[in-house]
């Protein structure tokens, strides 16, 4: 289990990393960690306990990566990733990690595909994790669900770009800075 804690670590730093460096600066060595770590889930020997533990850091580290490629710009690429991360998290078994990827892959397509997509996705992500799902998953998931329905319901790109936008016209009536 020494590998799979390594995995875990390394999962973690990447969300780190992640925080501080650009997604285009992040993208290569990101994929790297992913292909390396699917590498040793379909070429390695592993017990059950330790593939199932693969399965779930592949999915986490799936998330993460997917983000970044997100954050480059790469949707297809982020949408393929998400999807691994989502079938890692089901072969597991991990019912909160499947859905907290269908939420994040519902959060890009509410960004840059379709909104009405991205409500059906999320309301999957809810069947996937079902009553089971903690506090704070179910509070992501509500609040990806209100994202997408506000894009829809608005008809803007972003529900924040159009908050942005009000701010801004207020700050400009009264000759306040916006921030």
């Amino acid at each position: 289990m020494g590998t799979v804690r390594d995995l875990a670590a390394r999962v973690h730093g990447l969300r780190l990393a992640d925080d501080v460096i650009a997604g285009s600066d992040l993208i290569r060595p990101a994929f790297r960690e992913l292909d390396a770590a699917v590498r040793l889930y379909r070429c390695g020997t592993h017990t059950e306990e330790a593939g199932r533990a693969l399965l779930v850091n592949i999915g986490e580290l799936a998330q993460i990566v997917g983000w970044i490629a997100s954050d480059a710009g790469r949707h297809d690429q982020a949408a393929q990733t998400y999807q691994l991360g989502i079938s890692a998290a089901r072969e597991a078994g991990d019912g909160s990690l499947e859905a907290n990827l269908i939420g994040s892959l519902a959060y890009q397509i509410a960004n840059v595909g379709d909104a009405q997509e991205s409500v059906a996705l999320t309301r999957a992500a809810l069947d996937a994790e079902g009553r089971h799902a903690s506090p704070r998953l179910c509070a992501a998931i509500v609040d990806r669900l209100t994202f997408g329905g506000n894009i829809i319901e608005t008809g803007t790109e972003s529900y924040w770009l159009a908050q942005t936008r009000v701010q801004a016209t207020a700050a400009t009536a009264t000759g306040k800075a916006v921030g």
